[in-house]
């Protein structure tokens, strides 16, 4: 079950997570692509860290100082543009 506002969804080999109209995270074989579309809030940290969750991709998202970063093996990376690409 999907939580509110929330649908994943998807298409040949991409998988889309949207909350509300913004696609907050896009899986390839390839990358991982997490946006906030400017909303830093902990519902859209939620989103993401669920996804990381389900599709198990290690990486852990937080809220610092009304910012959004992610953590992923032991490195702490920053948001450029409301987007943040990782390699799979």
């Amino acid at each position: 079950m999907m939580a509110t506002a929330t649908v994943e969804f998807t298409e040949g080999r991409t998988t889309r997570l949207v909350y509300h109209d913004t696609v907050v995270v896009t899986l390839t074989p390839k990358y991982i692509t997490l946006n906030t579309g400017g909303w830093n809030t902990r519902t859209t940290v939620a989103r993401m860290n669920g996804a990381s969750l389900r599709h198990e991709l290690g990486f852990h998202a937080f809220r610092k100082g009304g910012e959004v970063f992610v953590k992923r093996g032991g490195k702490v990376y920053s948001f450029t543009n409301n987007k943040l690409v990782l390699s799979r």
